[in-house]
């Protein structure tokens, strides 16, 4: 979904969104600003909240023309509190200056907006890919995402992930009301 400076998998307009996954390739060129396998932006002074979900597709961002917050599940967020999701996406980067960029395979820019919520981050993991880090930048109370290095492992995160997750193909955790094929 591509909308003006955002490119997301999935974007929910409500506060909360709960029990979805992103598989599509997202392919960011030019003016796109906010890149996230589930979310692109979510902004205001209200708290959100990101429940069970999950991203495996890859990202990649090319010649980007204003300052990129890229993540795996958030792209940039205020005030978004997210438990139990996990990511596999690898990003790929072309002609991308790191230093000027917020880039990271959970989130790439996390903090608070005017008042005393800040953003958190439960029970959540990435798949490790190359040297990007699980967060560019995160100001927030709690940061619990496990960067596993090796995809063997991101079997293990079931139990953490909780019961609305099941072993997919391979293993790998999925929604429970998924197909196993998925």
């Amino acid at each position: 979904m591509l909308l003006e400076e955002f490119l997301v998998g999935i974007d929910g307009t409500e506060q909360q969104l709960n029990y979805c996954y992103n598989g599509g390739k997202l392919i960011a060129i030019g003016g796109v600003q906010y890149i996230g396998g589930i979310i692109g932006n979510k902004g205001g002074v209200d708290s959100h909240f990101l429940n069970y979900c999950y991203n495996v597709g890859d990202i990649k961002l090319s010649d980007t023309k204003l300052r990129v917050n890229c993540g795996g599940i958030i792209g940039r967020s205020h005030n978004l509190n997210s438990e139990n999701c996990h990511s596999k996406c690898k990003i790929f980067t072309e002609n991308l200056d790191y230093e000027e960029n917020k880039i990271g395979l959970f989130v790439g820019y996390a903090c608070r907006n005017g008042n005393s919520v800040k953003c958190s981050a439960r029970n959540c993991s990435v798949l490790k890919y190359e040297n990007l880090p699980a967060y560019g930048d995160f100001d927030g109370e709690t940061r619990d995402i496990s960067l596993k290095t090796d995809e063997k492992d991101m079997v293990s995160i079931l139990e953490v992930l909780g019961e609305e997750f099941k072993n997919g193909l391979n293993g790998y955790p999925i929604l429970k009301w998924q197909a196993e094929n998925n």
